[in-house]
């Protein structure tokens, strides 16, 4: 018995939304999360609230579905309260997830979803390095996985056919 299973072509529609994920684009994206200007972002922080934003209009922008918290893209989490061993409750804080939808095209199919997730959080800012940077920008780990999520959103939302499965984007 041979198993193998005979794929279709691939459409030009398809071909052009891979084709439309760029070295360029992707160094683009990246440049904006791993910026200085983002602390870091750590979790929480100012710089993780400002990527969140910024990941935000880039779905908007996009057409996606909003799927967050009351009807945006931003779904917030509460962080564990953690202090020393006697000390008072510290306040509970939260920080943001960016979660978005692409509806899928096909009747039957379009309540079954496919998942594609990255964290967006790095580790902020620490000791300065030997010439002086204190930022952990984090362009190698969370930055290249976010961006990698805002990539194929922005693919599979350029297709005049979406694919039949709905597809949920999540940072």
């Amino acid at each position: 018995g041979d198993t193998r299973v005979e794929l279709a072509p691939l459409t030009q529609d398809v071909l052009d939304a891979a084709g439309s994920i760029t070295p360029s684009d992707d160094l683009q994206k990246i440049s904006v999360i791993a910026h200085d200007s983002m602390g870091g972002r750590d979790t929480p922080s100012p710089g993780l609230e400002m990527t969140a934003a910024w990941i935000a209009s880039e779905f908007e922008r996009l057409g996606l579905t909003p799927a967050g918290d009351d009807g945006g893209f931003l779904q917030r989490y509460t962080l564990p309260i953690v202090g020393p061993e006697g000390a008072a409750p510290a306040e509970a804080s939260t920080a943001p997830n960016v979660v978005a939808i692409l509806e899928g095209s096909d009747p039957d199919l379009r309540n079954e979803y496919i998942v594609f997730s990255a964290h967006m959080d790095h580790i902020g800012i620490g000791p300065p390095n030997a010439d002086g940077d204190s930022i952990n920008n984090g362009a190698d780990d969370d930055a290249s996985g976010t961006t990698a999520i805002l990539e194929l959103a922005e693919a599979y939302s350029s297709m005049a056919v979406k694919p039949k499965r709905s597809m949920i984007f999540l940072t």
